[in-house]
């Protein structure tokens, strides 16, 4: 840093900035645990909340894990169209797809994954999006079972002691 407060990169070596050394691949890596680790914390959280209380993840927080998927998976996009060397679009690709995020996204992985491997992995997307929603209604089933045997034994159980 300089006097005036701004950063200045070193003249030589490595970034006094760590993320500033980091590799596409790298970018890649990290926002594909940060998306995966996001979607299961909200997953076991929605899970555990609809168990204990019967309700749903507020709408605010929902929210968040839009925005921070959205951002995670652009993310993504942009450091895979680096390292591919890639036209972009604009000049602040970026922006362009975290804007057009629903229409670009699956362009672009059907565009440079050919249409299999894309729909693939474009799927993958989809679920991470859906994941939490995904987590309430498994909750939901498992509940439902459960409440159908104890009141199937409970059934049994009667009909035995009619028997006797």
């Amino acid at each position: 840093m300089c006097a005036c407060g701004a950063y200045r990169p070193a003249a030589r070596g490595r970034s006094a900035l760590p993320l500033a050394d980091m590799g596409y691949s790298s970018i890649k890596r990290f926002s594909v645990i940060g998306a995966l680790s996001v979607t299961a914390l909200l997953g076991v959280y929605a899970g555990w909340l609809f168990y204990s209380h019967s309700e749903t993840p507020s709408d605010d927080l929902s929210d968040l894990h839009s925005l921070l998927l959205t951002t995670l998976v652009a993310t993504w996009v942009v450091a895979d169209a680096q390292e591919s060397r890639r036209a972009h679009p604009t000049f602040d690709h970026g922006s362009f797809v975290f804007m057009a995020f629903p229409f670009y996204v699956p362009y672009y992985l059907i565009s440079t994954r050919r249409w299999r491997r894309g729909l693939l992995i474009l799927g993958g997307v989809v679920l991470l999006f859906m994941l939490p929603w995904l987590t309430e209604l498994f909750v939901w089933l498992v509940e439902v079972f459960v409440w159908m045997v104890k009141t199937l034994a409970q059934y049994v159980r009667l009909l035995i002691s009619y028997v006797r």
